[in-house]
This record gives structure tokens, C-alpha cells and sequence, in this order.
């Protein structure tokens, strides 16, 4: 119970948040993916963050070639299509998401529960903001050929990680007896 009510439980789980976050913002993790018949070669398409490469399988080889994802630029244009907004989204969503569980976890190790909470409802906010508009980029710029790989089911276990998180900064307690600070 004290591991619980100091805010071990909630700093784990913030860890786990800001771990799987980082994860998921690796450029070669894949986020979906989808496989084609093109005459006589099999084509894989597969789309993280940050990069979309095609895996060409034919009778001659195999061949892979790597596309980056447009930068994001601030300006007057920087929203030009909803795909790479939703997209932009959630790689905003990831970072606030990693930004706001260190700062939890800098509030739990202080033992200040409503900043731990705030921070940790912020980050499971941001977590799910960047499944959810994923899901719409998936439903509406990609075809239906595309399914769910690695990066996204990381995303997702960081949002899961994130709502764990905010139940256990709900058990830190709010002072600590005044014995505990002359130890």
C-alpha cells in the first residue's frame, strides 16, 4: 500500500507512457500496412510517422525504396490536406503526450498529487487524441487494403499505459504524515 499511495504505481506507468511514446515515434516503426498484386511481383506498402516504403517481391529479387513524409512547416499553408494534418496531429499528440509524463513524473517524485493528476490526465488526453485521429487518417486518406501493424498497437498501449497512470496518481496521498520527513 505505501508503494501505491507514494506514487510508485503511477510513476511505472508514466515511465511505460513515455517509453512506449519514444517508441512509437521511430521512423522505421510502421504504423499500417498493405499488400498488393502487381502483375507479377507482390508490392507491400508500409507507412510509419515519418516514412512510406514499398517492398517490390517479384521473380528477380526483392527491392525496398524508402520515402521520407513531408516536413512539418509552420505558415500560412501548413495545414494543406486533413491526411497530413491527422498525421501531424499525431506526432503532436506523442510528444505532448512524453512532455507532460516527465513532468508527472517529476510531480510524483515530489509527492504533489493534483500536478501529478493534472499531468497525467494530460497525457492520457494527448494519447488518445493521437489514436484517434490515426484512426481517421486510416479511414479516410488510406485504402481499405491497409491494416494496423506494430507502431500503432505501440501507440495504443501507450495510451492504456497512460489511463493506468491516472488511476495510480489517484491513490498518491495528499501530505505525508510529519514523521516521514525526519527520516
Amino acid at each position: 500500500m505505501a508503494f501505491t499511495s507514494s506514487g510508485g504505481v503511477a510513476a511505472i506507468f508514466a515511465v511505460a507512457t513515455i517509453a512506449l511514446s519514444i517508441g512509437a515515434l521511430l521512423p522505421k516503426v510502421f504504423w499500417v500496412q498493405a499488400k498488393f498484386s502487381v502483375k507479377d511481383s507482390d508490392v507491400t506498402a508500409k507507412t510509419s510517422l515519418w516514412l512510406t516504403c514499398n517492398t517490390t517481391t517479384s521473380n528477380l529479387g526483392t527491392n525496398e525504396t524508402c520515402s521520407k513524409i513531408e516536413k512539418i512547416q509552420i505558415g500560412k499553408d501548413t495545414f494543406k490536406t486533413e491526411s497530413t494534418a491527422e498525421k501531424d496531429a499525431a506526432i503532436a499528440g506523442l510528444v505532448l503526450a512524453i512532455l507532460f509524463s516527465l513532468l508527472s513524473f517529476v510531480s510524483i517524485c515530489c509527492t504533489h498529487k493534483c500536478s501529478a493528476a493534472t499531468s497525467l490526465f494530460l497525457a492520457l488526453l494527448f494519447t488518445a487524441i493521437t489514436v484517434g485521429v490515426y484512426v481517421r487518417y486510416k479511414s479516410h486518406a488510406l485504402s481499405s487494403n491497409h491494416e494496423y501493424t506494430f507502431g500503432f498497437f505501440i501507440a495504443a498501449a501507450a495510451l492504456a499505459s497512460a489511463f493506468f497512470a491516472l488511476l495510480g496518481s489517484c491513490c498518491i496521498r495528499k501530505s505525508l504524515p510529519d514523521y516521514e520527513y525526519l527520516a
